[in-house]
């Protein structure tokens, strides 16, 4: 064996590991086969895993914790400063009751006389002073079933000629819906009541713009007058549209809806307005209830009758 193959099986003779000397690296250079120029692969990712027992290093910024033990310092409390000319605003509730909506802004006399002798649109264009001269008329008979009863003639009322005539009356209605009148009628039909045993006056006649015009005298001689009609024309049941009216008529400062006194074998009955401005009832709906029990208080007294 040559010394060139004693070189070739020494154990220095391997990869990074033999050992040649300066003269000899030139010639086992020409000698020793060229290696391929295939890339160089790159080893795989892999994160290198924390250890489970290491701690987490805590950042830079991060703030410093505050021992367990060592009390809380909180900062000093400084009042915030009012500025000088705005209001200081109350927490507390305003328990002071609501102020009532303002009146109407009163008319002056110029205005008033104004008002009084130019037309009118709703009065078809007729002063107010032509229409307060109008009377509305009664629609009564002797043994009525009923008789409703209002404070005085309005402005519309007795331009049109008619009772319960405005717009958002539910009066009409209502008579019908609760069986008092077996067919539907309206204001203009106001005096066929009459065909169903049911009449209509008033406590005074006299036409103006609000009941608040008439007079303690007017209203004294219209409560004589009123007690005369029952005497002569005896029926079964007085009906007052408005609990004001019948206060007005009996003196009692505040009245509940239903069934009052009897008066002169009469019994009496008071019912809210059927106006739709009424706040406590301003629906149909809501005023159905007392139609029902007028007609129920008129079943009642025609059975009276008819047991005597």
């Amino acid at each position: 064996m040559t010394s060139k193959d004693n070189l070739r099986y020494s154990p220095y003779f391997q990869e990074g590991k033999h050992k040649v000397d300066a003269d000899t690296s030139t010639k086992s250079s020409l000698h020793t086969p060229a290696v391929s120029q295939s890339p160089v692969k790159s080893p795989a990712y892999s994160p290198v895993k924390q250890p489970a027992n290491s701690p987490v290093k805590q950042p830079s910024n991060s703030p410093v914790k505050q021992p367990a033990n060592s009390p809380v310092k909180l900062p000093a409390y400084s009042p915030v400063k009012q500025p000088a000319n705005l209001p200081v605003k109350s927490t507390m509730k305003n328990t002071s009751p609501m102020k009532s909506p303002s009146k109407r802004k009163k008319l002056s006399d110029d205005e008033k006389d104004k008002r009084l002798h130019s037309p009118d649109k709703k009065l078809g264009g007729l002063t107010e002073d032509y229409v307060r001269k109008l009377v509305l008329p009664d629609h009564l008979k002797e043994n009525l079933d009923i008789i409703f009863c209002g404070i005085n003639p309005g402005l519309v009322s007795a331009y049109k000629g008619h009772h319960y005539c405005g717009n958002n009356n539910h009066f009409w209605p209502l008579l019908y819906d609760s069986g008092l009148i077996g067919q539907s009628l309206t204001w203009k039909d106001d005096f066929k009541c009459l065909d169903f045993n049911i009449g209509m006056t008033n406590i005074v006649a006299r036409t103006t713009r609000s009941a608040a015009e008439l007079s303690k005298v007017e209203i004294k001689a219209g409560k004589d007058g009123l007690m005369e009609l029952l005497k002569r024309l005896k029926p079964l049941v007085l009906c007052f549209n408005g609990k004001g009216i019948y206060e007005i008529f009996s003196g009692v400062k505040k009245c509940e809806a239903g069934r009052q006194c009897d008066i002169l074998d009469v019994a009496v009955y008071v019912m809210p307005s059927t106006s739709g401005l009424v706040a406590q009832y301003p629906r149909k709906e809501d005023k159905l209830k007392f139609f029902i029990e007028l007609k129920q208080l008129r079943d009642e007294m025609k059975e009276k009758i008819n047991l005597v």
